[in-house]
């Protein structure tokens, strides 16, 4: 993925699971000659963009990710413990000191990933923004938080964390303790290939069984 990023290259989407909301092709695409002449045919396709995430952690790593950040307890039985902080035009403000069983901070194309499983807002990939997510949350005024594009999501943890990118451990837990995670958005974005008859919402009623997963009659 790193050199698909550097290059810009083009992203084709194969569904190996059950649920993806993104990806529009089956492995069995692979063996049938239509679908080469299909992504040959500029006609017959069209490219749409979408939002990468972008972290450091307090200088120590670097790095990316497509659908989120997640940060929970160093067990299983444990709660993190975390401030938060938005940076929006070099204008930092408080946004709260949390405890919970985990934080994720998802991209628009990531919103129907885990934070779907948790319980966050549907966000329309084309939109450009974050949202923080917490799961089980200490306090009943904790909702889902969508961040625009230009700011910048400061997470001090304040006890010991495990940190995924796209479900990859990223630090070492002694590294995570007082330490900051700051997320934002690459000005670059990646580009997904998809037929010109796909649509997002229509992948939803599908997905999600919106009128029992038929058409909707208007």
């Amino acid at each position: 993925m790193h050199s698909t990023i550097e290059k810009e290259s083009t992203i084709i989407g194969i569904n190996s699971g059950k649920l993806g909301f993104l990806p529009p092709f089956l492995p069995n695409d692979l063996n049938n000659q239509n679908f080469f002449n299909f992504i040959k045919t500029e006609n017959d396709h069209k490219i749409e963009k979408r939002s990468i995430l972008q972290h450091n952690l307090s200088g120590l790593t670097s790095g990316f990710a497509v659908n989120e950040y997640a940060i929970s307890a160093e067990n299983p039985h444990n709660i993190i413990d975390i401030s938060l902080e938005i940076e929006t035009n070099g204008v930092i403000s408080g946004a709260g000191h949390y405890k919970s069983n985990a934080l994720i901070i998802s991209s628009a194309c990531g919103s129907t990933a885990f934070n779907l499983n948790a319980g966050g807002a549907i966000v329309d990939p084309s939109i450009k923004c974050m949202q923080i997510m917490m799961m089980a949350p200490a306090t009943l005024a904790s909702r889902p938080l969508i961040i625009g594009e230009n700011s910048i999501i400061h997470v001090k943890m304040n006890n010991k964390c495990r940190v995924y990118s796209d479900n990859n451990l990223i630090n070492d837990i002694e590294e995570t303790y007082t330490k900051t995670l700051s997320i934002s958005l690459m000005k670059k974005q990646s580009k997904l290939l998809l037929p010109n008859n796909w649509n997002f919402y229509d992948v939803l009623s599908k997905k999600l069984h919106w009128n029992n997963g038929g058409e909707c009659q208007l």
